[in-house]
C-alpha cells in the first residue's frame, strides 16, 4: 500500500509549495492509524432558496449541511485506518440552537491530480487539486457514483453547479476554508467559510 497521503498524491511536486500548516493538516499517510484534530467556527453556511431541494436530499446521502446559520462552532476530526487507502472525515457542527450536525466522508486518490470524496451509497465528488501561493484549492469535476474508475460520472451543471474550495494559512496556527458553488445560470446556490487551528495531531 502507498503511504503517502492522498492529498500528496494528487498534487505530486506541487504538494511541498504548500504552506507547512496546509500539508500538517492533509499529511495523513493512508494505512496507518493516524488523526489531525481541528477546531474552530464556521462564520456562515448558506444555500440559495432554488438550491434548498436538492439540498435536503443530498442529507439523504450524508453530504453538505442542510441548516443555515453563523457563527456555527465546529470540530474535524481526520483519521487513518490500518489497511484503509482513504482519509476519513468527521465534522461536527454545533449551532447556537443547540442542535448537532455531523458530516462524514471519506477522500481517495482518483489518478492524475484528482480525488473524490465519498459520502453514503458509493456517491461522491470529483475534484481537481492544485496549489496557489501556498494555499490549496478544489475544484469539483462533477459528482461520481461508484468506483473512482468504473463509476457513473454527473455534471456539475445538472445540479447546484461548479464548487471551488480554498484553504490558505492565515498564520502559523489558523488556517481559513472557503467553499462556493455558483451555477452559470442561477449564481451561488451553496457556500461556507470558516477559520480553524489544529489541536491535536498523531505524528
Amino acid at each position: 500500500m502507498d503511504n503517502t497521503p492522498v492529498i500528496a498524491q494528487a498534487l505530486g511536486k506541487e504538494w511541498d509549495k504548500l504552506h507547512p500548516l496546509v500539508r500538517r493538516h492533509y499529511g495523513i499517510p493512508p494505512g496507518t492509524v493516524s488523526h489531525v484534530i481541528m477546531k474552530g467556527e464556521m462564520r456562515e453556511v448558506y444555500y440559495s432558496r432554488r438550491a434548498a431541494p436538492l439540498i435536503h436530499i443530498a442529507r439523504v446521502f450524508g453530504a453538505l449541511v442542510a441548516k443555515r446559520a453563523t457563527a456555527i462552532p465546529v470540530m474535524v476530526i481526520n483519521s487513518s485506518r490500518h489497511g484503509d487507502t482513504a482519509m476519513h472525515w468527521h465534522r461536527t457542527f454545533r449551532y447556537p440552537d443547540g442542535t448537532e450536525r455531523t458530516f462524514e466522508s471519506r477522500m481517495v486518490y482518483a489518478g492524475g491530480n484528482e480525488i473524490i470524496e465519498y459520502v453514503r451509497f458509493g456517491l461522491g465528488i470529483r475534484m481537481a487539486m492544485s496549489v496557489k501561493d501556498g494555499a490549496l484549492l478544489f475544484e469539483s469535476r462533477g459528482l461520481h457514483w461508484g468506483r473512482p474508475h468504473a463509476g457513473l460520472p454527473i455534471p456539475d451543471m445538472l445540479l447546484l453547479g461548479r464548487s471551488h474550495i480554498i484553504e490558505r494559512a492565515i498564520s502559523d496556527e489558523q488556517f481559513e476554508v472557503e467553499f462556493d458553488t455558483r451555477h452559470p445560470l442561477y449564481g451561488k446556490n451553496f457556500g461556507y467559510n470558516g477559520t480553524f487551528r489544529i489541536i491535536e495531531a498523531s505524528e
